[in-house]
């Protein structure tokens, strides 16, 4: 019957999913392995779910479906966020201003502590660099506003 020769060609996909050293995946052998290409062997999480009967009369069925489901559970999926690239370049620089954004907080930090003069056991000890340390960090800032700038414009 036309379910048998597809569950056996769906059986080939996944033996050939599984297999590591195979050149071709026969998706095209039947309709039902076309409509779970995606699911088996592509973009996605799939969950198999094997039913067994517990009679004496089922129980090389139900040995059948076991070993199948088994080779099913050995399919090595990656599956990524589907993701436009314009999309994912924004994300990245989004991320890259976030990043920015704090680094330069975290100099005029710096800055202001070295310029009240406090008392931190960091501040303390940069006070004899404090003109050379300004200097750097007055630089550093000017950079990074420079790097927020051009990614922002």
């Amino acid at each position: 019957t036309r379910i048998n020769l597809s569950l056996s060609a769906l059986g080939n996909v996944i033996s050939a999913l599984v297999d590591k050293h195979a050149s071709h995946i026969p998706y095209r052998d039947s309709k039902l392995t076309r409509l779970l290409q995606d699911s088996l062997g592509g973009n996605a999480n799939t969950l198999m779910i094997a039913t067994v009967g517990p009679a004496d009369y089922a129980y090389e069925e139900t040995l059948s479906t076991l070993r199948y489901a088994n080779r099913a559970k050995n399919i090595q999926n990656r599956p990524r966020i589907n993701e436009d690239p314009t999309n994912a370049m924004l994300r990245e620089f989004q991320e890259e201003i976030r990043r920015l954004r704090q680094e330069l907080e975290e100099k005029d930090e710096v800055l202001r502590s070295l310029d009240s003069g406090t008392s931190t056991a960091w501040a303390a000890k940069a006070m004899g660099y404090r003109e050379q340390q300004m200097d750097m960090g007055h630089q550093e800032r000017q950079e990074l506003k420079r790097q927020l700038d051009v990614l922002q414009g």
